[in-house]
C-alpha cells in the first residue's frame, strides 16, 4: 500500500475513556486537502482475580511509553502541548501509520507500537 508524508498539524489530542469504559489514546490531523484521525488504541488491561472474576482495567506500561514516546516524537514537554503542534505524517488511504517530528528525522509508528516496543524489549534483555 502506498504511504505518503504530509505536514500537518494536530487538531486534536483525546486521551480518556471510550463508550465501554476502555482508556484510549487517539490523535486528529488536518493537512493541505484533508484531514485524518489515528487511535482508540488502548492504554489499558483488564485486571481480574485468580478466579478470572473482572476487577477493574488498569493502566499498562506500553500505554505509558506510548504516550511518553508521542510527546518526545513532537517535540514537547507535556501532553497538554499536544494540541496545535506541527508534525508529519506517514498515511494511507485507510490511515495514519507514523507520526514524525516536523523538523527531525523522529518517528513513532502507531498501529506497531505495542508489538515494537515489546520485540525491543525482548531484544535488550528486559523485561515487563
Amino acid at each position: 500500500m502506498t504511504c505518503e508524508i504530509y505536514n500537518a498539524k494536530i487538531v486534536n489530542a483525546a486521551l480518556g475513556f471510550e463508550g465501554h469504559g476502555i482508556f484510549c489514546i487517539s490523535l486528529l490531523f488536518e493537512f493541505d486537502g484533508g484531514g485524518q484521525g489515528t487511535g482508540a488504541f488502548s492504554l489499558d488491561k483488564p485486571c481480574k482475580d485468580i478466579t478470572g472474576k473482572h476487577i477493574r482495567r488498569v493502566g499498562t506500561w506500553e500505554g505509558c511509553t506510548m504516550i511518553m514516546d508521542i510527546i518526545k516524537t513532537v517535540g514537547v514537554e507535556d501532553w497538554c502541548q499536544i494540541k496545535n503542534s506541527l508534525v508529519r505524517i506517514k498515511r494511507t488511504p485507510t490511515g495514519v501509520i507514523e507520526i514524525g517530528h516536523i523538523l527531525k528525522d523522529k518517528w513513532i509508528n502507531i498501529p506497531d507500537f505495542f508489538d515494537n516496543i515489546s520485540k525491543e524489549l525482548k531484544q535488550k534483555g528486559g523485561q515487563s
